[in-house]
């Protein structure tokens, strides 16, 4: 790792400087493929390590529960605690079925009044179309035009690659 100050004081200094940077590029490239490879490897073999048991949790679980389910006069309120752990049943909370969202918002204005309480309007800014206005308009409602120069460097990484 760098930790002295670098300092370019000419064009071919610059062009070193940006064949530099895209060697580092080239090379962090390679390692990140290298390590990408190595990731989905293990997670195919984590797959293949783990299906087996995923699939026989699943069978235990489904018939577990059906077995609870037709037991449950056995149960001490809604749970059951066992050698092993705790079985229960429980009541989850009220959920919205939305079958759909489009028809819901048709429905709800057209019924009007009240029923247009239950409908979320998102206030944002059109930046498109204040983008037409002038300089003056845009400082009237507390909004200006930013416009900046940003440096950037593209090495040849193909040509840096095939010639080190």
């Amino acid at each position: 790792m760098a930790k002295e100050k670098i300092t370019v004081k000419s064009w071919p200094e610059a062009d070193a400087a940006l064949h530099m940077i895209g060697r580092i590029q080239v090379e962090r490239q390679g390692l990140e493929a290298n390590l990408n490879t190595k990731v989905q490897d293990l997670r195919e073999n984590f797959q293949d390590l783990t299906q087996d048991g995923v699939e026989e949790e699943k069978l235990l679980a489904k018939a577990l529960e059906k077995f609870v389910k037709a037991n449950q006069d056995d149960l001490d309120g809604r749970s059951k605690k066992l050698l092993w752990g705790t079985v229960a049943l429980r009541t989850t909370p009220p959920r919205l079925v939305v079958k759909s969202i489009k028809n819901a918002l048709a429905k709800l204005n057209e019924l009007g009044g009240k029923w247009r309480a239950y409908i979320r309007v998102k206030e944002e800014l059109d930046k498109d179309a204040l983008e037409e206005l002038s300089d003056g308009e845009l400082k009237q409602v507390g909004l200006s035009r930013s416009q900046s120069e940003k440096f950037y460097a593209e090495p040849d990484l193909e040509k840096i690659a095939n010639t080190g």
